[in-house]
């Protein structure tokens, strides 16, 4: 089994389009011994975002940490493994080779074939990392690696493919190439100390539209040299440079992986190489899409016969890659300025969809918003201002046919005051498509995002009048208390199970009267409720409440009480109002006066 440690990309893919290339063949010798190559992670470190010379290619694994050469270095990439960097080591102790005749680079994979095995140490890949490195706006990819042994020549292959690839059992291998996947070929004379580079790429018509063409392989040119040591860094007009390390490197210095024949665990003369290859530099049609566009799912390093593209090929390590990436954060805001209207309330949701490593196809939003709250239509898209936010016109609305950087989203949505919309978490997340209409996905998220809990008015508001009159009742005169009254919601939500109580004056707690009731009360004068009882009071009390016998003096002291269930505090409430009801007529003052009579 190969150990792989992967972690996707985090950084916006830009491309500048420059120095082209069409197809065709350019060697170029570089001086300087090389050990071994490794396959990359189109992925960009963050740590290289702020370096002047991001990377540093001068030979070594540990950071010189100075000024001279400011970069970070395959230790930094070690100790920082992130978005845009792998590691691969063969810790298969019978190794892992390509077998039979149909195992070469010109061939479909479904015609490759593996099996367990040791190859000779030449040929014997024991370890290697890659990180994609941004600079001046164009995308690279460097990539290092050690061999088992610097005896004799040895060939290495490099793949970056677009599909998912790997070794299963059997013997054979998933996947299949795609248009554009990308081969390096570093070649090792004499040991290691005069290597070349050629590249390739895989055509469906490999002769370019001739009739009864096959798909394989067609040269990419490519001008290339020794790394820089004065810069550490690709020498002016290169596009792609390799070096070796000249000295002994000891393992303290750094956590990488190796163990020659020798078992030596430091990095001897010409074990290591590193390089670098500059993605943007490389049109790949006439619509100014680079290597950098592309989304590369697997890498897989090999040795190999010869230099020739139809060379037998020996061992490999193969690892995820996933040079493209998706992210997607999200934010949440009240709408309408926090207003409660008709038991709803509103939010603001936008955040940030970014697409790393290449272009990526098909980008569509997937959003749960909390409670029962609904999306007020599809996402528009748009272009990002300095504070990640929305800015200018709509860019386009529902799915995004295509992507390669950063896009704002925006949309809002609209649910219940309560029951978990309001101040809930709403959750997004984003697929996307490596091909455009194709069914291989990437997805990211989910983002969430705590909405804002909006305040929530529940008031219930009572009033109550009451009149008091005489009835004959069983040949007696008595009183008669009619008390009438509305109920009404002036709050923000419904309340339900509203009940409305009538205590009679003179009745004590105790025989509470159930007058109407109702399933919900709705905000608003229009939907106010209004009950009416009548009664006969059973005591004749004064307006401090104290029994008098004077008419004049009787006052009926008539209490209301509403009780509803509360949607914000999860509780039954109540209130209450009263109403004091004269008993007294037009001769009431005569009445005192000795005048007249009740």
């Amino acid at each position: 089994m190969n150990k792989t440690l992967v972690d996707d990309q985090d950084t916006e893919c830009r491309s500048r389009r420059k120095r082209r290339r069409k197809f065709g063949v350019k060697l170029r010798t570089i001086c300087g011994a090389v050990g071994l190559a490794l396959i990359s992670s189109v992925g960009m470190s963050p740590l290289a975002e702020a370096q002047p010379f991001p990377f540093e290619l001068e030979g070594d694994i540990e950071n010189d940490n100075d000024a001279t050469f400011p970069g970070i270095d395959w230790a930094d990439v070690l100790d920082n493994l992130g978005p845009g960097s792998v590691f691969v080591v063969d810790t298969n102790p019978d190794g892992t080779q390509f077998t039979q005749g149909g195992s070469k680079d010109e061939q479909e994979i479904a015609n490759w074939r593996w099996k367990e095995g040791t190859p000779l140490d030449k040929n014997n890949i024991t370890a290697g990392a890659a990180t994609l490195v941004e600079y001046d706006g164009d995308k690279h990819i460097a990539f290092g690696g050690t061999r088992f042994s610097t005896d004799g020549n040895a060939q290495i292959g490099l793949w970056f493919l677009q599909d998912d690839v790997t070794n299963i059992a059997g013997g054979t291998f998933t996947g299949d190439h795609r248009e554009n996947d990308l081969l390096l070929l570093i070649n090792f004379i004499q040991g290691g100390t005069d290597p070349t580079i050629e590249a390739f790429l895989w055509k469906d018509d490999a002769d370019d539209g001739q009739a009864g063409d096959q798909p394989g392989l067609v040269p990419l040119p490519l001008d290339f040299g020794t790394c820089d040591t004065s810069t550490a860094w690709l020498a002016a007009g290169d596009e792609a440079c390799a070096i070796a390390n000249a000295v002994l490197e000891e393992a303290s210095d750094h956590d990488w992986e190796h163990l020659d024949k020798d078992g030596n665990v430091d990095l001897v003369p010409n074990i290591f190489a590193e390089g670098i290859i500059n993605l943007s530099a490389f049109e790949i049609d006439g619509n100014g899409t680079t290597l950098a566009d592309l989304c590369f799912s697997t890498f897989l390093i090999e040795t190999r016969s010869s230099q020739s593209i139809t060379a037998r090929l020996f061992d490999f390590i193969l690892g995820e890659l996933e040079s493209c990436g998706l992210e997607v954060t999200k934010q949440c805001e009240a709408a309408n300025g926090g207003a409660v209207t008709n038991g709803q309330v509103s939010y603001t949701i936008f955040g940030t969809v970014t697409a790393n490593g290449g272009t990526i196809f098909d980008i569509n939003l997937d959003d749960t918003p909390p409670g029962d709250g609904v999306l007020d239509g599809d996402f528009d898209w748009f272009a990002c201002d300095g504070d990640d936010l929305p800015t200018g016109p709509v860019l386009d609305t529902g799915e995004l046919d295509s992507l390669n950087g950063k896009v704002c989203y925006l949309n809002s949505m609209t649910g219940s005051a309560v029951n978990g919309f309001n101040g809930g978490t709403n959750v997004i997340s984003v697929t996307g498509a490596i091909t455009d209409g194709g069914t291989d996905t990437l997805s990211a998220g989910p983002a969430m995002a705590d909405c804002p809990t909006i305040p929530v008015n529940v008031v219930v508001v009572p009033d109550k009048s009451c009149t008091a009159a005489v009835k004959v009742d069983a040949n007696q005169v008595v009183a008669e208390v009619t008390a009438t009254g509305q109920v009404c919601n002036t709050g923000d939500v419904p309340v339900t199970q509203v009940k409305i109580f009538n205590n009679p004056a003179g009745n004590g707690d105790t025989d509470v009267v159930l007058v109407a009731e109702f399933a919900t009360l709705d905000p608003g004068a229009e939907n106010c409720v209004e009950y009416s009882t009548t009664y006969t009071p059973a005591v004749a009390n004064d307006a401090e409440d104290n029994p008098t016998t004077c008419a004049n003096e009787v006052f009926f002291k008539d209490v209301v009480t509403v009780e509803f269930f509360n949607p914000v505090t999860d509780e039954t409430e109540e209130v209450e109002t009263s109403a004091m009801c004269p008993f007294c007529f037009e001769n009431c003052e005569n009445e005192a006066n000795g005048n007249g009579s009740p």
